[in-house]
């Protein structure tokens, strides 16, 4: 039996995508969700980001095709308070996003994949480029932006997605490219280029910003991480830490 990247269900069967999951929904809010539909804990993967938090959306896989297409009667059905968006899936998207949003684990040891702040330059130790984009749709997930910038090779764990300070998104995100050319060069092709229904605003942003955006909300600059402070002082605690947050 096939395995998926990340070995957490099997890839074959039939699958559907869920999105504008609660962040709290469990496997079994799920497959509670979906009744009369039989499918069970182990057949739900729930999506998280680097950062380890569930992005709202999840994998289900059923036995057969007719059982899936069936799924997509429970479109826009709410869990809790939010209204769920189901989409037919493949295997291979499966595979594929849950790869990107989780990352290799092989390559990254026990600490998961890497932030922003644990690699300081692009592939080969350079300058890196960051854009921030403003006005993204909440329901925006990692592969929404990865799809986004799909010519420009951006992967889960050059992305931060904005909070507020309740936890829910800011409508902005913070995504790393291997150079400054590269990010202007995107800044000029995608700057007010649609997704969904709305255009997005792209801005130059720096390494600081990006860092910043990934902190735990309230955190304070220096706040139990003292010292020098990442890389360049512009980690957290550095000179440079926290400039040009808008």
């Amino acid at each position: 039996m096939d395995q998926p990247a990340n070995g957490s269900m099997p890839s074959n069967g039939a699958f559907v995508r869920l999105r504008g999951l609660p962040y709290s929904a469990s496997e079994q809010d799920i497959v509670s969700f979906m009744l009369p539909l039989q499918c069970q804990n182990q057949d739900v993967t729930i999506v998280q980001g680097p950062d380890g938090r569930a992005t709202g959306e999840a994998f289900v896989r059923f036995n057969t095709d007719a059982e899936a297409d069936q799924a997509l009667s429970k479109n826009r059905h709410h869990l809790g308070t939010r209204y769920i968006e189901i989409f037919r899936s493949t295997a291979t998207e499966y595979d594929r996003y849950v790869k990107q949003t989780r990352g290799d684990m092989g390559g990254y040891g026990m600490g998961g994949p890497p932030g922003p702040h644990d690699h300081p330059g692009g592939p080969h130790g350079g300058a890196v480029g960051v854009l921030r984009m403003r006005g993204l749709p909440w329901s925006a997930t990692y592969l929404d932006i990865i799809q986004f910038f799909q010519r420009f090779n951006v992967k889960a764990e050059d992305v931060v997605i904005g909070t507020t300070l309740d936890g829910r998104p800011s409508g902005e995100a913070w995504v790393q490219f291997d150079s400054e050319s590269t990010a202007e060069q995107a800044r000029m092709e995608l700057n007010k280029q649609t997704m969904g229904s709305r255009y997005i605003e792209l801005f130059p942003s720096t390494k600081a910003e990006m860092v910043h955006a990934q902190q735990p909300r309230g955190f304070r600059p220096g706040m139990g991480m003292g010292g020098g402070g990442g890389y360049g002082g512009m980690g957290p605690g550095g000179p440079g830490y926290g400039a040009g947050v808008r």
